[in-house]
């Protein structure tokens, strides 16, 4: 069975937060609330990552504007569902794409592999979280998620957590749901 850790780059050659011996599942939920709690230094203050926060915004606006039809099943009623689609659905799928895959992957020789900025490690990754969503959502929708897991996952690289990535991920569903409901309202 493998064993997971989580470092950070605050902790690079310490022990990570996870203790040996858990089984991924505990290593995991760990893993997420050490990312919530733990978020890298200066990310608030890059104006990278608000860029990218920035041009969600407009790409759900955009989106919108040109399919308002494509919408009508995204308005979440009541808190429980907007704590699953806006907190902890972004949490968990970060702390397995992201942490778990892409963290694995870039410790292969092909996975560290670039074209640009993008490794192949994201690429794999990303194309993995677009298909998950084919599974559950239209397929336009679905698809449009492919250039938001590119970024997570170049976040993931550039602050060497997911930290970064799971608070751009609640950041993107935030303002998704938001623009659903008003252009359903």
């Amino acid at each position: 069975m493998a064993r997971w850790k989580i470092t950070s780059s605050r902790q690079a050659g310490e022990e990570g937060a996870i203790a040996r011996g858990r089984t991924p599942l505990a290593s995991a939920c760990a893993a997420a609330w050490e990312a919530v709690l733990a978020l890298p230094d200066g990310f608030l203050g890059d104006p990278v990552w608000w860029a990218f926060g920035w041009v969600g915004l407009l790409a759900d606006i955009a989106l919108g504007l040109m399919f308002p039809a494509a919408l009508s099943g995204s308005v979440l009623h009541g808190a429980a569902q907007w704590l699953s689609c806006v907190l902890w659905q972004p949490v968990l799928e970060e702390v397995v794409f992201r942490w778990m895959l892409q963290g694995e992957l870039l410790r292969t020789g092909w996975g560290s592999k670039r074209i640009g900025q993008i490794s192949a490690a994201n690429l794999l990754c990303s194309l993995g979280f677009t298909a998950m969503h084919f599974a559950h959502h239209p397929p336009l929708w679905a698809a449009s998620v492919f250039v938001p897991s590119l970024i997570f996952g170049w976040l993931r690289e550039r602050y060497d957590g997911v930290g970064a990535p799971i608070g751009m991920h609640v950041l993107y569903n935030l303002e998704f749901f938001t623009v659903a409901a008003l252009f359903i309202a």
